[in-house]
């Protein structure tokens, strides 16, 4: 008996053994034998069932049960001895002997990648730079910090890559008072910006109003550059009745979120101003994480097992089952198969990298903090009790819960290697907003 290793690919192995059939046969007929001492077939007693019988019943069984398992103690302890770290294998596949008196069999598999994470080659924000030269937002400035005297600062949205420093006066009543340079820059959005045009909007008569806030925002290619794109949320102010709104989003012209809001008329304009603020830094806090995560994953290149990605793309498909309500052809006609591929194996480097700093830095989760939580939410949801208060969904919900204070703590060791300051953002929002959207 003859076994090797032979590498195909960067993770996939391929193992090669090769049987003596004479011995196998004199292990067979061991079992024969065995199977002859106990066995009662058309009325013999025990033990004198003819051995041709015995063989014509169980011989091919036999067979291949042993050798399976000749293939896969070998298989294994070669993995033991030569420090493998396995990651699957495929099952027992028989190769066409090349001498009668051999059988050849080989098994492939996938052993799990190997790399150092790079955290150290990460581009830096260490001076922003931006020179606002457009004059539709140097009025808007102009006329915001013409309502009163004190100091208004503006800051808007930049390409996390890019190197600038951002250039703004402070003016008062039309004439520029002074100038400023921020170097110290924190990824935030243009508040000031926004209250203006949110007092706009909501001080005019007409009953609909309309506010466009415009931002970057990128989409990741496990394999290509970034993609940076200028897009625009709009946002429709409508008035239903009396202390009334409704707030209706577009976001990138396809997503649409309404929120239904009663309130006084003094409340009017900081409630929808703190609203649409949040909405809309949720949406900023992923363009913030896609550069983190496109730069994760090309500063640390690393090939992904077959396996992995076609796990990940079943529990694409099966999530988006459950969005579709099962129906196939609404499914296909929003997401192609290659954009699900691309993305299975997006989200397949993405969990082996948070894996890697999870383990580097010995991250662990409060199992008693989770249980609390957990709590919390069954005594705070009542609309939802019925949802959460199946025991069933109690380890969904755990789990849930684990993976996204575990995610919290990854991004706060990737801000703190990139310097930046990020709005908070509680761990019972992501619950509302997103479990209980997924509990089926």
């Amino acid at each position: 008996m003859s076994a090797k290793i032979e590498k195909i690919s960067a993770l996939k192995y391929q193992f090669y053994i090769t049987l003596y059939v004479p011995k196998i046969e004199k292990l067979i007929n061991k079992k024969i034998l065995k199977i002859q001492k106990n066995s009662t077939i058309n009325g013999f007693r025990i033990g004198k069932v003819p051995i041709e019988i015995i063989k014509n019943k169980y011989y091919n069984q036999t067979k291949q049960k042993l050798i399976q398992k000749i293939v896969t103690k070998k298989f294994f302890n070669m993995i033991s001895e030569k420090k493998i770290k396995l990651f699957s294998y495929d099952d027992m596949f028989y190769k066409h002997n090349v001498k009668n008196n051999y059988l050849n069999y080989y098994i492939k598999f996938e052993i799990q990648p190997k790399f150092d994470l790079k955290l150290n080659k990460l581009k830096k924000i260490q001076k922003i730079t931006y020179k606002n030269n457009n004059n539709y937002y140097k009025n808007i400035i102009k006329k915001i910090n013409c309502l009163n005297s004190k100091k208004k600062t503006y800051q808007t949205i930049i390409d996390f890559n890019s190197i600038v420093t951002i250039d703004y006066s402070i003016f008062l009543n039309n004439e520029k008072k002074e100038c400023y340079t921020i170097q110290n820059f924190s990824f935030i959005f243009g508040n000031n910006i926004l209250d203006y045009k949110i007092e706009k909007k909501l001080l005019g008569k007409k009953k609909n109003n309309e506010v466009t806030v415009n931002f970057l925002f990128s989409k990741i290619h496990p394999e290509k550059k970034l993609q940076n794109q200028y897009s625009k949320i709009k946002i429709f102010i409508k008035s239903i009745e009396k202390n009334t709104y409704m707030l209706d989003f577009l976001f990138y012209n396809k997503e649409e979120q309404s929120m239904f809001i009663t309130l006084e008329q003094k409340q009017k304009i900081t409630f929808i101003q703190k609203k649409i603020k949040k909405y809309t830094t949720l949406k900023i806090e992923k363009y913030l994480k896609y550069q983190i995560l496109h730069n994760l994953l090309f500063s640390n290149p690393i090939a992904i097992p077959t396996k992995f990605i076609e796990h990940e793309y079943k529990n694409l498909i099966h999530n988006l089952y459950y969005l579709y309500h099962n129906k196939i052809k609404n499914l296909l006609s929003h997401y192609s198969n290659t954009l699900l591929k691309l993305e299975a194996v997006r989200n397949a480097k993405i969990k082996i990298l948070f894996n890697k700093i999870i383990k580097l830095n010995k991250l662990e989760i409060d199992l008693e903090k989770t249980k609390q939580l957990l709590q919390h939410f069954k005594e705070k949801y009542i609309k939802d009790k019925k949802k959460i208060a199946n025991n069933k969904n109690d380890k969904k919900i755990i789990n849930y819960l684990n993976n996204v204070l575990l995610e919290k703590k990854i991004f706060d060791i990737l801000y703190s290697v990139f310097n930046i300051q990020k709005t908070e953002k509680s761990i019972t929002d992501i619950f509302q907003n997103t479990l209980l959207n997924n509990i089926k």
